[in-house]
């Protein structure tokens, strides 16, 4: 392996929602929903060229993790956004997983694409490689702790912000270092997950504590607090993928949908057809994905 290979590790499902809701008026001359199928093939190959990636990994979720919904059955317990049609999301899911396949990406569906994402990055470690993680995720801000000793080069791209997270600004970014990142999510909680915090604890008393006392288990060892030390122990295993990693597996290539990195113009054609996509794979688009499969 190229010591100066790079690599592109994106979180599908973010990205297939992004997708969903910034071209959600496009559909076909039929009536057939098509922004998704549109979006993620285009913000796929706009990150390849951007990042100048060798390889791209990118991973969706299939459902919610039951390890976690046995610790917090409300976990990720989010109501339904009205109007949003699943029937064609999932559709269009579907095809572009199928498509991306079939333009170079490693596709992988199955479990979290969160610990999927992790599991792919940590299996880096030992190599020297320069990897991009895409995600809009807060919780990644914890892999670039120093505890994670590698080879390897990490940056976080987060699409939302259009910024490059890193272990300088992610105080600015996000509020918290990348040491601090599951400490101050333990306390803070994260509403978006149904991951409730310690109460009483808002942003502020959060950077107070931390300053203080440096970590939670740092507190906990001189005093006891049993409503900090509850939501310490249950929150820790909600949010902290390394103890999913090692606990409960670390093999990402269960959820792997193709072996190796292939290009199929035949196939890329068809699902253009269907969603009347031509616009999309411009010779610039075709050579920039095809370059995936040829490195």
């Amino acid at each position: 392996m190229s010591k100066d290979k790079k690599i592109l590790v994106i979180d599908g499902q973010h990205l297939a929602h992004r997708a969903n809701y910034r071209f959600m008026k496009y559909q076909t001359d039929g009536g057939l929903k098509s922004g998704l199928a549109f979006g993620v093939p285009y913000m796929v190959e706009a990150l390849v060229r951007r990042f100048r990636a060798d390889e791209v990994h990118i991973a969706f979720d299939k459902g919610k993790s039951p390890y976690r919904l046995g610790l917090l059955p409300n976990y990720k317990n989010r109501e339904k956004k009205l109007g949003f049609d699943f029937e064609s999301f999932h559709s269009q899911l579907s095809d572009v997983m199928e498509v991306l396949k079939n333009m170079g990406c490693i596709v992988y569906y199955g479990g979290e694409a969160d610990d999927t994402l992790y599991r792919i990055v940590r299996k880096q470690r030992k190599h020297k490689v320069f990897i991009t993680l895409v995600s809009g995720d807060k919780d990644f801000v914890q892999m670039l702790a120093p505890k994670y000793k590698h080879k390897y080069v990490l940056k976080i791209f987060n699409p939302n912000k259009d910024a490059i997270v890193t272990p300088k600004n992610s105080l600015e970014l996000y509020g918290y270092t990348p040491k601090e990142c599951v400490d101050w999510l333990v306390l803070d909680g994260d509403k978006s997950d149904k991951i409730p915090g310690v109460k009483g604890f808002g942003k502020v008393k959060i950077r107070k504590f931390l300053e203080q006392y440096e970590s939670i288990s740092e507190y906990l060892a001189i005093i006891e607090d049993s409503k900090i030390r509850d939501t310490y122990e249950l929150n820790r295993k909600l949010i902290d993928l390394d103890i999913y990693y090692h606990e409960y597996g670390r093999d990402e290539s269960i959820y792997r949908l193709n072996k190796d990195s292939v290009y199929d113009l035949a196939k890329i054609k068809q699902f253009a057809k269907k969603y009347q996509l031509s616009v999309v794979f411009k010779s610039q688009f075709m050579s920039t994905m095809e370059g995936l499969a040829n490195d």
